[in-house]
């Protein structure tokens, strides 16, 4: 990741751009981080800084998706469509997929195996 945002206590954002994408990833640090970081509003205002509302979103392994996550990421994904941009999660682990799996919202919100792929829309079985 090229630039690291911090956005609230023991939580950072790194962003890194692609062509015609924002690659956003969460970062956890720290001893006792806020428990439940504004992310939709942090990345939307990142999105609207660099003026571009295409997010591939990533966490790092150390960052684990609850209700209140996921609800974050909803949130997210809804306010840029409305901007006619888009979420691709890209990278998840297995487990936190499975909370997405769970909330029943995998169709919104798809795990790509990479960046490339969310970038293409592609996920695997899909031709």
């Amino acid at each position: 990741m090229s630039d690291m945002h911090e956005f609230a206590p023991g939580w950072v954002l790194g962003s890194e751009h692609l062509p015609h994408w924002l690659v956003v990833k969460l970062v956890k640090f720290g001893d006792d981080p806020a428990p439940e970081p504004p992310v939709a509003a942090a990345i939307l205002q990142l999105a609207d800084e660099q003026s571009q509302h295409r997010i591939i979103f990533e966490l790092a392994d150390n960052v684990l998706l609850g209700s209140r996550l996921v609800g974050q990421l909803v949130e997210l994904h809804k306010r840029l469509y409305l901007k006619s941009g888009a979420l691709r999660l890209c990278g998840l682990s297995d487990h936190n997929f499975e909370v997405i799996r769970l909330m029943r919202l995998q169709d919104r919100l798809p795990n790509y195996a990479t960046r490339e792929a969310a970038m293409a829309g592609t996920l695997p079985g899909v031709m």
